[in-house]
This record gives C-alpha cells, sequence and structure tokens, in this order.
C-alpha cells in the first residue's frame, strides 16, 4: 500500500459533541440578515470557559469540509412591529436578549448598532433539536435562548424540538367494527 495525501493517523474523539445544557458563552461578531420573510440578528459566539471553551473555533478550525459554515450561531428574528402574536414573541425574545446582555456587561447599553455586540459576554441555554437527512436522523445541541450567567445553575434544560411529522391516516392500523354484532363496545 502506499500512504496518500493528507494521511494523518488520528482517532475520532468520542465527546466531540457538545452536550445539550447552559454555557457561559462570548460573543465573537453580529450582524443583521434580510430574507424575504424579514430580518434576522445572526449572533456568532463560542463557548468562554470550562471544558467546552472554544468549541465552535476549534471545530471551524478543524473541519473537514471546508464549505462547512460556523455553527456557533444564535439567531433573533428582528420584530415587523405589525402586532400579530409572532411578533409579540420576537418582540419579548429581542428584549430579553438585549437585557441579558445589558445585565451581564456592566455599562454596555443596546443602541442599535449590531457591530457592538462583538466581545460581549452571557450565557447560553441550549435544546436539543431533531435532524432529518437523507432518511437519517438525529439530534444536535441547538442554541435556544440567552440568559444571565448568574442564573445558569437554576434553568432547567429545555424540551427537545421535535421534527414535525404528518401523520398517514392510511397506514395506520385500526380494528373494524363489525355493527351487525349489535351494540357498540364503548
Amino acid at each position: 500500500m502506499e500512504a496518500f495525501k493528507g494521511y494523518e493517523a488520528k482517532a475520532a474523539e468520542s465527546g466531540d459533541r457538545l452536550p445539550v445544557g447552559n454555557y457561559k458563552v462570548r460573543i465573537i461578531d453580529a450582524q443583521e440578515v434580510t430574507y424575504s420573510w424579514g430580518n434576522v440578528l445572526q449572533i456568532r459566539f463560542d463557548i468562554d470557559d470550562g471544558p467546552y471553551k472554544d468549541y465552535y473555533t476549534n471545530r471551524y478550525r478543524g473541519r473537514q469540509n471546508k464549505d462547512e459554515n460556523y455553527k456557533g450561531v444564535f439567531r433573533l428574528t428582528v420584530p415587523k412591529g405589525d402586532d400579530t402574536d409572532k411578533d409579540a414573541w420576537n418582540i419579548r425574545r429581542f428584549n430579553n436578549a438585549m437585557g441579558v446582555l445589558e445585565k451581564d456587561n456592566p455599562g454596555w447599553k443596546w443602541n442599535w448598532d449590531e457591530k457592538k455586540l462583538s466581545g460581549l459576554k452571557c450565557g447560553m441555554v441550549f435544546r436539543s433539536k431533531e435532524w432529518e437527512y437523507n432518511g437519517k436522523t438525529g439530534f444536535y445541541p441547538e442554541p435556544y435562548n440567552l440568559a444571565s450567567r448568574d442564573v445558569l445553575d437554576m434553568i432547567a434544560t429545555p424540551a427537545p424540538k421535535r421534527l414535525a411529522r404528518s401523520i398517514d391516516i392510511a397506514n395506520d392500523e385500526f380494528v373494524a367494527v363489525d355493527s351487525s354484532a349489535g351494540d357498540l363496545p364503548f
């Protein structure tokens, strides 16, 4: 056998996956991104301390596929001001995020300049989110919400977010009831 280009004896790390839970994070940068349905404040972050410090940066630097994007991203939908229930939820979520950042970074105030988020610190709550690709499914840790660092230990892990699946009634098994047998069994 001949050695091939790129060979390196390297065992895969079994603990490479970030466990779901709460972490102290620092913001790397932020930008407002426009989609056809609205705007999103996209915040790139990384774990700030503990055994998973710099988790996303290290993972990005060691990626096999050079087209892979940086995974440590928290997204906040920018409210539209259209008085819908969804917009009210987006307002509460956005206000919470900025309130957490102001609390955890004394002297800093949100001034509508997303570039000034760089370097700020806060807590991040992760939940498990189900994925499906080419017939395979699994779960990954999803950044769920910002929380003040001083209350991270008191926040329970949110329930996993499962994929929405349609119900195929035609394939479900039902027991046929013989209506000629008299009274129905219920």
